[in-house]
Order: structure tokens, then sequence, then C-alpha cells
């Protein structure tokens, strides 16, 4: 893949552009950042890149063909996202950097999920990473580079990735995914600087039962004449049980697109643009004291239910405390 089709980090697209072409590539690389912002893929198009015969990802020489395939005789990929990487597997990629490449000009090992590798195997990198070989190259990708010994840190050129910006993940999600310009919002929103959460199972939840919820929660009868719903929706929540941090956050991002309409924040700024007749409805009976006081008691539930408290006794306080109306209608616009 062309560094063109990887969205954003301009800056270390550059300064790997510019190691390459000067030949001033070093032993081993560090790409540290938050899970799911493009450093594996990045990493990969950097290693192409230095396999192609044309030095530019052609796709279509011999090395670019091996390279897709995953048969690059110079081409070594430890997986540590699935499970622990042992020393043993750090001496079988050892062996395999023994000899010279066999076609490209370097060989070149790839570590994901670099943090997974225990102590031992750290260990015995670093003896690789002091004496590092002609023509070979360590790259180690990792979400928490504070994990690996601080010698191998310092021994390895670090390149650090932040989170994607909002505004470019929905213009990814709207070209790419074809999504609508309120579903592409809300998934850059939800994607927390990270284009692989917007595409992970939560996915349709979001898009989904999102709306589901919200509605059932506005739709709420008084509390002190039907309590019952309360404990009926409760326990239609609490049954979604791998789904009830997803949940809380649904309610929080809700909540914050009440406090925007209620400082006059355009719709644009809205998680939930989507459902922007919701938050009008929620926000001409709230006040930007009484939003806050939600936003407490969210989080208030949250560490609760993170203690193990009971899910359908929690969501049931929830409802109730979000049922809660300003004393004074005249405070609306005022804390």
């Amino acid at each position: 893949m062309p560094y063109s089709q990887i969205l954003g980090h301009d800056r270390q697209k550059q300064l790997l552009s510019k190691a390459l072409s000067a030949d001033r590539l070093a032993s081993a690389y560090l790409f540290s950042g938050p899970e799911g912002v493009g450093k594996k893929l990045l990493a990969k198009a950097f290693i192409k890149n230095l396999f192609c015969v044309n030095g530019n990802s052609c796709g279509h020489c011999r090395s670019c063909r091996q390279f897709e395939e995953g048969n690059h005789p110079d081409f070594i990929f430890l997986d540590g996202t699935p499970s622990t990487i042992k020393i043993d597997d750090i001496r079988a990629v050892q062996k395999g950097l023994h000899f010279r490449p066999a076609e490209a000009d370097h060989r070149v090992c790839l570590i994901d999920g670099a943090e997974k590798m225990t102590h031992a195997a750290q260990t015995a990198l670093l003896k690789s990473l002091e004496e590092p070989k002609l023509h070979t190259m360590f790259i180690l990708v990792s979400a928490n580079a504070e994990a690996l010994l601080p010698t191998i840190r310092s021994r390895c050129q670090n390149l650090k990735f932040n989170r994607l910006p909002v505004e470019a993940l929905r213009g990814k999600f709207s070209q790419t995914l074809e999504e609508d310009q309120n579903h592409a919002a809300l998934l850059a929103a939800l994607a927390d600087g990270s284009f692989k959460n917007s595409l992970s199972d939560k996915r349709d939840f979001y898009l989904q039962e999102r709306p589901e919820i919200l509605q059932d929660f506005t739709r709420l009868p008084l509390l002190e004449s039907h309590v019952d719903a309360y404990f009926t929706l409760a326990g239609k929540l609490a049954a979604k049980k791998n789904l009830i941090p997803d949940i809380l956050e649904v309610f929080k991002l809700f909540f914050r697109d009440t406090l925007f309409e209620l400082q006059g924040r355009p719709e644009s700024d809205f998680v939930n643009a989507d459902l922007a007749g919701l938050v009008r409805h929620q926000s001409s009976k709230e006040s930007i004291a009484s939003t806050l006081k939600k936003l407490e008691a969210i989080r208030d539930i949250e560490d609760s239910i993170n203690k193990n408290t009971n899910p359908q006794l929690s969501f049931e306080v929830l409802l109730m405390r979000l049922s809660d109306q300003p004393s004074s209608a005249a405070s609306n616009r005022t804390v």
C-alpha cells in the first residue's frame, strides 16, 4: 500500500522516505502510539518500499508481489497481539536473520504487539539490537512502549504516532465506507482517533441500537406515576451484559450533546447529529447545571459497575437520576 493511501502520519512518512532515499536507515525502529491508528500499516508500507525494485511500492515487481502474498524470503513477522512472544520465538527470528538477504538489500523482522514479549524474550532481543548485523532491521510496533525494557527503547529510533484527527476520520468514513454524513461523524467521534476502533464489532451497536436506546429513554413517562417503566428499561439495558460500557458511553455522549445545545453550539458539533431532534427535546427540559449533574451520575454508575454492583440495580438508579428535572425552567441556560 502506498503512503498516500494511509490516513495521516505525514511527519512519520516524511522521515521514513528521507531515510530510505538517503540510505540512512536505522537498524531498529520503534513505532509507538495508540492502538489502531495505523502503525503496523505504515510499517508494512515502509518495508514494501524498502523491498520494491522501484523503491515506490509499485505492486508489480517480484518483490512487491512476494510481500503482498506473504512469502517474501527476507521478511519475518512476529505477531504478539493474540498471545505472548516467548524467548524461543526471538531465537527463531535471530536464526533467520543470521544469513545475508536472499533477494532484497535488507532482511527485516516486524514485531507487532512488541510489548507482549516476555522479559526473557526482550533480553534475548536486546543482544541483537546491541550488536546489529549488517543489512538487518527490526521494526517494533507497540501500543504500550513503556512495557519494553528501557535499553530496548534506547536502541531503537522511536517514531511516535498520535490519534487521528476527527475530521480526517469523518472524511475517510464518508469516502471509503460510503457512510452518510451523520454516521460518518458518529463513527469518527467514537473512534477516539483510531480507525480500527470504528470498524470493530461495536459498529452495528452504535449505528443501530444506539438510536433505540435513546428513544426509549426520552419516551420514559414521569417517574412518580410510572416507576415500572424505569424498571423495565433498566432490565432491558442490563441484559446486554457485554455492551454495558458502551450503553453508558451512549448516555454520556447524549448528555454531552445536550450540554452543547444549551451552550448554543451548532449541530455539526454533536456526536448524535442524526438524533438532533432528541437532543433538542432533552435540552428543553434541562439546565446546564442539571446536565452536568447527569453526566456526573453516569460516571458514578460507571464506577459502581466496575466494582461489580448489580447491573439491573445500577441502571434503575441511573435512569431515576437522569429523570430529575431542574427546579426552575428559568435556569435553563445558566449554571
